[in-house]
């Protein structure tokens, strides 16, 4: 119950602190509680919906009133009052910590904003922005919790948070729009602010596109604009209405023109508000109706017609803006350069490939060549190359600068214009790897890819996110030499490309094995398992010739030849990252080579151990189990051996008469020989100490110790097997 909240203020904290370098203070302030909101819904989505794992049974309780008893004795009778309560579907959470869930959900939000921005919406000189702001904060908590309880009424995903008494409309089972009267004003409401607060200068952006320097006025795109989320809004709460009186739609036969007529009015006018022509205005009609019908039939031929129309659009707009510029742009990919139009085609072409992941995620099963295409896991290669096709495009646009000088024909003498500004930001790069980890976690629930393609199209995004984790962290360290960091930012992204690949492929083959191997299993006939487990109860040591084979290669060919490829690239500036070595500082020192050994180790060893749990399923391979095992443990103390923790958690300064001094406040010198040195100087001999007690293990296997295997009933499972000896031995290790 306290993870939802705790974990939505703790990570709602530390992305504010990164917003603060994005957009400034005030932005940052301004989206902390729009954050805790998304992650406070997250997480209630995905934890309060998992089921308990204690059954509730219908009970029949028997309660007898005292005054209905005593009422009755002198009848001489006796009755008693039986009450069945039916079998309801129980969650891990309950309903009064659901009930908190929803308070905190409707009210934190709100209260944080006013606490931050108290004193400027009550002061005398506040614009409409703040009472804007006062208005999406409130309402966009409640449509969040509209759409929990939405998603409860239509099965799509049942969760306990069922408010009766603040969304009777969610819970209830007719559709009429008498009951929706009060999500509706709030949807109203926030549309509207939305729209003055932030869609109208994303309008006048795009308009600028058509128009050049010849914009509309705010008052006409106002209008336009409120105009089409008036109609949008009114074609999305009248879809399937109906009238409680004739209990039919609400217009009839003519519902459904109804419907389609307002969806292209909203098109028209949204298109208005964009800076579109009015011979342009055609391409957002069409959209707008193409996509209705779409999500009301989830046929792939009416999502062609949406993708068509975005291709045709978008071809529109970058002949118009860049077709006469000759300006090239260095791709990813070495010796590939595109001009500003084939670049901007390419990026609508990954915005194509996402939709069609979508249109595969709502399609009819009976589809003409849907068992075929879900059968090659169509849908599952669309998403890895499309995360592919836009790591691609991001790198390229995070090593390229903007181009000012270029483009305008200054003279780099003439004007002075910070070099250091590229076209992407890394943050947002960062953000598009998180989304992609949820989008594939959907896709992977709702059954739309395999889970093959789950497991690959995880391992890619994460890979992207260490990449670009990695750059940042790489440019940070030169940022105070302006030569250096020219010479980094006009470099080419190919550097990046790799390392995204290496990563990729580390993660794939660390974690593939369980989904893409096919796991041996042991029938559980109770004859079979003695034959297979022997006299002893211990699964024999003979393996087949394949599993054998398969295991030689993976733990002694693929592993190791891809972690000999990604130490440089990626473990060792992750453990420079972890360590903090790279803060930001001209003069960094680099992870130690037992650090990155034994890293490398560590992730070799619970790979191997991974692999065979999942290749083994029912016993064997116990060699090779304990091998992974004892090279985890080796090398999990080799990569502690030397102080791998933040400098500034390592020591405090205080002031003595003027000065300062450093305290330690490390646990490892106080263990160390070395002491201070090891901290303040960054000797790492003093580590030997810990490795010499890591190769102690060894010792505790062979000698008269508690660390070997138990054989009494407490500690051992069903196949005789110590539940607890691969804990006791780590904790001996470290």
């Amino acid at each position: 119950a306290v993870l939802p909240p705790i974990c939505a203020s703790v990570v709602s904290n530390q992305l504010t602190v990164g917003l603060v370098s994005f957009g400034g203070t005030d932005f940052a302030t301004t989206m902390q509680p729009y954050v805790f909101c998304v992650l406070l819904t997250a997480g209630m989505l995905w934890l309060g919906s998992l089921p308990s794992s204690f059954e509730v049974q219908p009970s029949s309780t028997t309660s007898t009133s005292k005054d209905h008893q005593n009422h009755n004795s002198n009848n001489g009778t006796a009755t008693a009052t039986t009450t069945t309560s039916p079998t309801e579907p129980t969650y891990i959470l309950s309903s009064s910590s659901a009930k908190i869930h929803s308070m905190l959900l409707l009210l934190g939000p709100p209260l944080m904003h006013v606490g931050a921005f108290s004193r400027r919406i009550v002061s005398a000189y506040a614009s409409y922005d703040e009472w804007q702001d006062l208005v999406l904060i409130w309402s966009i908590p409640y449509l969040l919790h509209y759409l929990i309880c939405m998603l409860h009424h239509t099965k799509s995903w049942t969760n306990p948070y069922t408010l009766n008494v603040l969304f009777p409309q969610a819970v209830s089972t007719g559709t009429t729009l008498r009951g929706a009267f009060v999500p509706i004003c709030v949807s109203i409401m926030a549309s509207l602010a939305l729209q003055q607060r932030h869609l109208i200068p994303l309008c006048h952006f795009v308009s600028y596109q058509f128009n050049g320097h010849e914009l509309p006025s705010t008052a006409i795109v106002s209008f336009y604009l409120t105009l089409g989320t008036l109609f949008g809004l009114f074609t999305f709460w009248i879809h399937g209405r109906i009238s409680s009186k004739t209990n039919e739609l609400l217009f009839g036969e003519y519902h459904e023109d109804v419907v389609q007529l307002t969806i292209g009015v909203s098109g028209m006018f949204l298109g208005k508000a964009l800076g579109m022509p009015w011979s342009l205005t055609p391409l957002p009609i069409l959209l707008g109706l193409g996509t209705a019908i779409w999500v009301l039939t989830g046929m792939m031929r009416f999502l062609a017609i949406v993708l068509f129309v975005i291709h045709s659009g978008a071809s529109l707009l970058l002949s118009y803006r860049y077709g006469g510029i000759t300006y090239n742009i260095q791709t990813a990919i070495p010796g590939l350069e595109l001009s500003l139009f084939k670049f901007g085609m390419a990026a609508v072409l990954s915005s194509s490939m996402i939709g069609t992941v979508l249109g595969f995620a709502v399609r009819p099963s009976g589809s003409i060549g849907a068992d075929f295409l879900r059968k090659i896991d169509a849908a599952g290669i669309i998403l890895i190359g499309y995360e592919f096709l836009l790591g691609i495009l991001e790198f390229t646009l995070l090593k390229q600068p903007v181009p000012f000088r270029d483009l305008v024909g200054i003279n780099q003498e003439d004007i002075e214009v910070d070099e250091t500004e590229t076209m992407y930001n890394p943050l947002t790069s960062l953000g598009t790897s998180v989304g992609l980890v949820a989008i594939t976690i959907l896709m992977k629930r709702f059954k739309v890819i395999s889970a093959k393609s789950a497991v690959v199209a995880l391992c890619v995004a994460m890979g992207k996110f260490m990449a670009v984790l990695i750059d940042m962290q790489t440019n940070m360290d030169e940022e105070d030499d302006d030569e250096m960091m020219d010479e980094i930012i006009k470099s080419d992204a190919t550097q990046m490309l790799v390392t995204y690949f290496v990563a990729s492929l580390l993660l794939v083959v660390m974690i593939a094995p369980s989904t893409f191997l096919k796991p041996i299993y042991v029938k559980t006939g109770s004859s079979r398992l003695k034959r297979f487990f022997g006299p002893s109860g211990k699964p024999p040591s003979e393996l087949p010739n394949h599993v054998g084979r398969t295991i030689f290669l993976y733990f002694f060919v693929v592993l190791p030849s891809v972690l000999i490829v990604a130490a440089p690239l990626v473990l060792q500036p992750m453990i420079g990252i972890v360590s903090g070595r790279y803060s930001g500082a001209y003069y960094t020192s680099s992870p130690a080579a037992s650090e990155v050994i034994g890293l490398a180790a560590a992730l070799w060893g619970v790979s191997c151990l991974f692999m065979v749990n999942s290749f083994l399923p029912d016993g064997g391979g116990e060699s090779w189990k304990k091998l992974s095992a004892l090279t985890f443990l080796m090398g999990l103390g080799l990569t502690l051996a030397a102080p791998t923790s933040p400098t500034g958690i390592l020591m405090t300064s205080t002031s003595r008469s003027g000065g300062t001094a450093s305290n330690l406040d490390n646990p490892f010198a106080s263990i160390s020989s070395l002491g201070s040195a090891v901290v303040s100087k960054g000797n790492r001999s003093g580590g030997w100490g810990l490795l010499s007690s890591a190769l102690a293990t060894l010792l505790a296997l062979t000698g008269p110790l508690e660390l070997t295997e138990r054989k009494d009933s407490r500690s051992t499972s069903s196949h005789g097997k110590d539940r607890t000896h691969l804990l006791r031995l780590m904790v001996f290790s470290l």
